[in-house]
């Protein structure tokens, strides 16, 4: 009854009122600028009018939006601020206003870590169902003073002593019934790229996909790239040697597989036919 007693002097007011810029207001002596804002203006229960600045509340009657939660203090009936309201789970969140396909405009909250703003990573996401920030799927959670971070996964230690050699010795077990198995690399944790090599008494993890010295294996099988005969410049890809040149006097070649196309794999360094002071190549092309 209150609020219709005062609009009821609203003409009044309009007629008195100044013709000046609409503002913002605070007492009930201003109420006719605030009424020249009627989509933007909410008159709360102890009389006095706040202006909806941004996008965070509702522009009828200030209020915070579906999706804002409305800060510590805040009574019923009152008006509130744009400034005051915020997203859910506060302390990692921010709001954000975003216009869809069909010109919507729509709240979002958006955690400061989830690369909204183009600067910072991917390890946080909002999730609205739960209406907080979250790590992602990899990522361990952690919330000290409600502030979340997240971290990778701790990597288990390698195990030492006793229970280290029995795991190695199922392991190897397991390598001579299945010599593709990978249980030696895996007890060992060793990349994808290397391999479990017996040196010594000892057991390690080798590169043998990339290694020059080691490409394709352990000691007795590996290839030492470096070490083939005419080569200029080699190197081990896939765990085998790609040959990129031949020394002086050698041209590379590259023999046909089954399917009648060059296999980089298998190129050779082959010599150059020489005659008298000149070279020339097995296929007849002119002296150098």
């Amino acid at each position: 009854m209150r609020f219709l007693t005062l609009l009821a002097f609203v003409p009044l007011a309009l007629s008195l009122a100044p013709n000046v810029a609409p503002r913002a207001v605070s007492n009930i002596g201003a109420i006719t600028d605030a009424l020249s804002l009627p989509d933007t203006v909410f008159v709360n229960a102890q009389n006095k009018a706040f202006v909806c600045k941004d996008f965070q509340t509702r522009k009828e009657n200030c209020r915070c939006r579906d999706g804002l939660i409305k800060p510590n203090g805040y009574k019923p009936g009152n008006a509130m601020p744009a400034d005051n309201c915020r997203c859910d789970d506060s302390k990692n969140s921010v709001g954000y206003e975003e216009t869809n396909r069909a010109g919507v405009t729509v709240l979002k909250c958006s955690c400061p870590h989830d690369g909204a703003d183009g600067i910072y990573g991917n390890d946080q996401y909002y999730d609205y169902n739960m209406n907080r920030c979250v790590c992602q799927d990899s990522l361990v959670e952690t919330r000290t003073g409600g502030v979340l971070s997240c971290t990778p996964p701790a990597q288990p230690s390698p195990k030492t002593g006793s229970g280290r050699r029995r795991s190695l010795k199922s392991a190897l077990e397991q390598r001579k019934l299945d010599a593709e198995s990978r249980a030696v690399e895996n007890t060992l944790q060793c990349k994808a790229s290397e391999k479990a090599c017996q040196v010594g008494a000892d057991w390690s993890c080798v590169e043998v996909m990339t290694s020059l010295t080691t490409c394709g294996g352990c000691a007795g099988e590996a290839v030492d790239c470096g070490a083939l005969p005419n080569v200029s410049e080699v190197h081990c890809s896939a765990g085998q040697c790609v040959i990129d040149s031949c020394a002086r006097g050698f041209k590379l070649v590259h023999p046909l597989s089954a399917r009648g196309t060059t296999t980089t794999q298998a190129a050779t360094c082959q010599p150059i036919r020489r005659l008298g002071s000149s070279y020339f190549e097995m296929q007849g092309a002119r002296s150098l």
